[in-house]
């Protein structure tokens, strides 16, 4: 090996130490686990709400939906307590989920006027949609901004694999008769375990 490419080794492994980013890190293992208990809590509240959207349901949805999200939060802050992120631009994107929850409210904001000329079984398979397109192209996007950010490929190929799986879940799921019904409870299990899988794979 030549010195150039000792040096370049030798920058490498320091840059990943410094991330954290190196193969005895569990932070993204953690992270995947924690993603995955939110989603496997909050999408079949959300399909009980769709059936049965009356008003105190949606107040007890709002506290709940809060309560898991500030506690996923605060979950996502201490595993990646011991990271210093200030020199890769990466500080903030773990809150990758709130750009798609403004993108679904947007996208269902945009279908509220067609709503009613829909059966409620219109409407979920709308919001599977909403749902589905959104986390599953936030996943592909956070995937590219880890791997411009030369992080292991293991973490930024599981993303690249959330967001299809999620993709692809979101058009089977439509397509099921059977599942129709329950379509966004299926999704959010779903996604669940793929976070469970990832979260295997990066341990």
């Amino acid at each position: 090996m030549s010195e150039s490419e000792s040096n370049d080794e030798t920058t490498r492994a320091e840059i990943d130490q410094e991330n954290g980013l190196n193969d005895q890190d569990t932070s993204w293992s953690q992270w995947w686990l924690i993603q995955g208990v939110a989603f496997g809590l909050l999408f079949p509240a959300i399909q009980l709400l769709a059936h049965e959207p009356h008003p105190l349901l949606i107040v007890g949805f709002v506290l709940y939906a809060g309560g898991v999200l500030y506690f996923t939060q605060i979950a996502t802050n201490r595993a990646f307590a011991g990271i210093d992120r200030r020199s890769t631009g990466l500080q903030h994107w773990e809150k990758w989920q709130y750009p798609a929850i403004v993108g679904i409210v947007a996208l269902l904001g945009a279908l509220i006027p067609v709503l009613p000329m829909l059966k409620a079984e219109g409407g979920l398979y709308f919001m599977l949609v909403a749902f589905g397109s959104m986390f599953g192209v936030a996943y592909l996007y956070i995937g590219l901004l880890l791997n411009a950010y030369q992080n292991r490929k293991a973490e930024h190929y599981a993303f690249y694999g959330g967001g299809l799986w999620i993709l692809i879940l979101t058009v089977a799921l439509a397509n099921i008769p059977a599942l129709r019904g329950w379509s966004i409870a299926a999704l959010g299990l779903g996604i669940a375990l793929y976070h469970l899988c990832s979260s295997l794979y990066l341990r």
